[in-house]
This record gives C-alpha cells, structure tokens and sequence, in this order.
C-alpha cells in the first residue's frame, strides 16, 4: 500500500513540477525586465507593450498555451492564423512565425522539454495575438501619417487584447476571436476573399486576364471604408 502511494506521490510530482517550473520561468523573464527596456526573444522585440504583462500579471504567470508542459490546441490553431493572414493583407513573419516554428519544432524534438524554450514560445504566442488582434481591430497605418488625404478616422474604444485573449483561451476559440476583432464591413470580407483567391493565383504561377500587379502598400477604397493591403505583391482586378 506504502508503495502504491509513494508511486502515486512520484507520478503527481512528475505532471505538476514542469507546471512550476514554466511559471516561474515566465514571472523571472516577466519581471526581471529593466527600466526603459523592452522584452525580446532570440533579438526580435515583443510588440504588445504594457498589455503583455498585464496578461501575466493577471494569470498569475500561468502559462497560456501550455497545459501539463503540452502546447495545447490553441497555440497551432493560432500558428495557422499567422501562416494565413497573409489572406488579410497582413505580413505572417510580423508576428513571430520564424521563432514560433522554430520552438514549436524544438519542443517536439526534446525529452525531456526545455522550459526556457517553453517559456519563450508561450509569450511568442501571446504577442502574436495581441499584436496581430491589435492589427485587426486598428489597421496596421497610422491614420495620422499615411491616411491624411483618406479622412481615416481612429477607433474611440480602448480594446483590452488582453482580455480578448482571456476569452478566447478559455473558449478554445482563437481563430473566432481574431475574426471578431477585424472590420464588420461586408466589403472587407469580399476584398479578404477576393484577395485570398489572387493570391493563391500568384502561388501557381497564374495569371488572370483583367488583373495587374500592384506594389506594396497599395490602398484600396470601397464604400468610404479604407483597408490597407501590405504584401510585397498583390494581385487586383481592374475595374
């Protein structure tokens, strides 16, 4: 009976230590940060500003995308997000693809599991999804400099990324919520849709009679809505 309990005692410290371990390993990297700085991994700087730690700060430095040192559902539903948000005009290597990849793969590879590498892949995730939510909900141009002559008028609400990201977790419904952060407008689903199509011409090497390459950072206007599609090329149909 004796041993039956030491073993149950053994396998429950074994499931729960690399928990504690990614906890902690996050709260050093969260609150060691120095005055005036800002958080990087691997040289490439986190994006989301105050809302990063405030994230932690409120999980009490709970890691978000790992459950029993296990990258759960959310996190590659959120990796294929970014691998085709290229379909919203957006660029995939801006939200930390290169890094995510790479530790994702290195985790699959190790055993035991490196809890640095777990650490930094947790907050690459949760960056990725405050920026890119952030992206979404604002526009990627700052209105103020690129949009004068457009009339682009910014968004009075404050969006907390942070809760939206708390939500989406807890829902298991990360694709839904980025979704929900972008424009409502009809005619930006149509242009997302019409550029994924392009886009996937460009791929295999088509062309399509009526259409001309664009260049990046091209604006396109409909319905006195304004979205800005920066891929390095696109395909637009002429009207």
């Amino acid at each position: 009976m004796k041993s039956i309990s030491f073993i149950t005692f053994i396998l429950f410290k074994t499931l729960t230590s690399g928990a504690g371990d990614l906890t902690e390993s996050i709260r050093q990297f969260i609150d060691t940060k120095s005055v005036n700085s800002y958080y990087e991994i691997n040289n490439e700087e986190l994006l989301s500003g105050k809302a990063l730690p405030l994230f932690y700060l409120n999980r009490i430095y709970a890691p978000a995308w790992f459950k029993h040192d296990t990258l759960d559902k959310n996190g590659y539903v959120l990796l294929n997000y970014i691998r085709n948000v290229g379909q919203q005009g957006l660029q995939p290597e801006d939200y930390h693809l290169y890094l995510i990849e790479k530790y994702i793969w290195q985790m699959l590879c190790s055993i035991p599991k490196n809890t640095t590498d777990m650490m930094r892949l947790d907050l690459l995730l949760t960056d990725a999804f405050m920026l890119l939510g952030s992206h979404l909900y604002y526009g990627k141009v700052d209105p103020e400099k690129e949009g004068s002559s457009w009339k682009i008028e910014r968004k009075n609400t404050e969006l907390r990324i942070d809760l939206k990201l708390e939500d989406a977790l807890t829902r298991d419904d990360v694709s839904n919520e980025l979704n929900m952060l972008a424009p409502k407008h009809r005619s930006y689903w149509m242009m997302k849709e019409e550029l994924a199509f392009f886009l996937r011409l460009k791929l295999t090497g088509l062309t399509v009679k009526g259409a001309l390459p664009v260049r990046s950072s091209a604006f396109l206007q409909s319905r006195g809505s304004y979205f800005k599609y920066d891929h390095a090329i696109i395909w637009y149909p002429v009207r």
